[in-house]
């Protein structure tokens, strides 16, 4: 696709978010396995396996909906209160949409919003094309480097925040519904190892439905800055 002057990109606007917390990597298979484990034990019985390349490469092939019960069952594992309920109860199978309870400390996808503050530097930003830097071979995996495989998480340069990977490898799913495709598609952001360096651009904004799942995304998690 065609991303110069993408009507998606725009109009810039101010976007305001309260504190979060969001992981310095992108879910490994190796934690993804390790939850997985656990959550099929304890009343999560359509996890996947998911796939990924080694062990500390990002997980993929796995859809929004297995995620965010991933997240939950992260959440329990640990003692937090799980984020994302349906009907009221915790969300552990199925494809549903969820609620979001905003005040629980458990794991769950960042929002959009949330994504690009993170992947721009937060208050620490510069500015910077591409997550980190203008020097896209210094932060991220893409189309010219990567050989078209995912490669180890973090074994590029991390942004301003110190978070890695947030330009290229895999692109992350997000919470928030893609904007004008509201109950159909979910908004990815971040690029891929497939894609040229225009599209791992801090800016670019991706669509698609979270019942799909393929080799080129993946997640990492956010929680509630709450008590």
């Amino acid at each position: 696709p065609n991303y110069e002057g993408n009507e998606d990109e725009r109009p810039q606007h101010n976007v305001y978010v309260n504190a979060f917390y969001l992981a310095k990597y992108e879910v490994t298979k190796a934690l993804w396995d390790e939850v997985r484990a656990w959550g099929l034990n304890n009343g999560y019985p359509d996890l996947p396996a998911g796939g990924g390349k080694a062990a500390n490469h990002p997980v993929n092939a796995i859809n929004w909906y297995s995620m965010v019960k991933w997240c939950n069952a992260r959440s329990e594992q640990e003692g937090l209160t799980p984020a994302y309920k349906v009907n009221g109860s915790v969300y552990k199978t199925g494809e549903s949409a969820p609620t979001v309870d905003a005040m629980a400390n458990g794991y769950r996808l960042p929002t959009e919003a949330q994504w690009e503050f993170a992947a721009r530097g937060g208050v620490n930003t510069q500015n910077y094309e591409y997550s980190g830097s203008n020097d896209i071979d210094a932060v991220a995996w893409y189309n010219q480097n990567s050989g078209n495989v995912t490669h180890a998480v973090a074994t590029k340069q991390a942004n301003e925040l110190g978070l890695s990977d947030m330009s290229g490898n895999v692109w992350e799913w997000c919470e928030s519904w893609y904007p004008g495709y509201e109950g159909t598609d979910r908004v990815g952001r971040g690029g891929g190892c497939g894609d040229f360096a225009i599209g791992c651009r801090v800016a670019v904004r991706n669509g698609g439905n979270p019942s799909g799942s393929n080799v080129s995304i993946g997640f990492r998690v956010a929680r509630s800055s709450v008590p």
